[in-house]
């Protein structure tokens, strides 16, 4: 039987024809076929059987569709791994964020402890060089680790930074303005950590005004 494909090349060591009765030996007369069977190029899968005549159309078309549904099925099956990959990078890197922010907020009272021990000792005093060292390489740390401290003095109110402990009435600053800073507020990869604890000014009381007996004008507690 003569090739369908005389003009193309057969690949090295590979027979374009297999003798079926050198193969199956007296098997072979079983068969209904010719005593040859011609070797298709795999390149060509099954359109090249369809040329040959050995593979309908319809089973051809068939055969395509059902490619394309399970290559369409392999690509969501691929986006969604590489979203499941993506959703559980998140939530690791989002628990060793709070990890490291819970370990931080227990640090944070250390800190302020050795800021009053630094505000409350002479800075000639020995003491204070050595718990000046001692604060300022923990805070490096912190900082270093993502911990901001917030810049609460002199600023606006804010109730997403600030925490008001206490408020004080008067003409020499405008309203809702931080005049002392209490208690030191830090952020956290762009979370506030701790808000700083402030002392705000309020408007001064009209004449008309009235306090009640024994109010202290001036300062309020919050």
């Amino acid at each position: 039987m003569a090739s369908k494909k005389d003009n193309k090349k057969a690949p090295k060591n590979v027979p374009e024809k297999i003798n079926v009765e050198a193969l199956l030996g007296e098997g072979a007369e079983t068969l209904d076929d010719a005593a040859e069977i011609e070797i298709l190029d795999p390149a060509e899968g099954l359109s090249a059987a369809a040329a040959a005549g050995t593979v309908s159309e319809d089973a051809l078309a068939a055969a395509n569709a059902e490619k394309e549904k399970y290559y369409d099925l392999w690509l969501r099956s691929r986006a969604d791994f590489e979203n499941l990959k993506k959703r559980v990078d998140r939530e690791r890197m989002d628990e060793r964020t709070q990890a490291a922010a819970t370990l931080i907020q227990e640090i944070l009272p250390v800190v302020d402890n050795l800021e009053r021990a630094l505000a409350g000792a002479q800075t000639d005093d020995p003491f204070h060089e050595g718990v000046s060292l001692i604060h300022r390489q923990l805070k490096e740390t912190l900082l270093t680790a993502g911990l901001e401290p917030i810049d609460a003095l002199g600023a606006s109110f804010d109730p997403l930074f600030h925490e008001a402990v206490a408020t004080e009435r008067t003409d020499r600053f405008e309203p809702n303005r931080v005049l002392e800073e209490i208690q030191k507020g830090y952020t956290y990869k762009g979370k506030v950590l701790r808000p700083s604890l402030v002392r705000v000014s309020a408007r001064p009381l009209e004449s008309s005004e009235k306090e009640p007996a024994g109010h202290n004008a001036e300062v309020e507690e919050i």
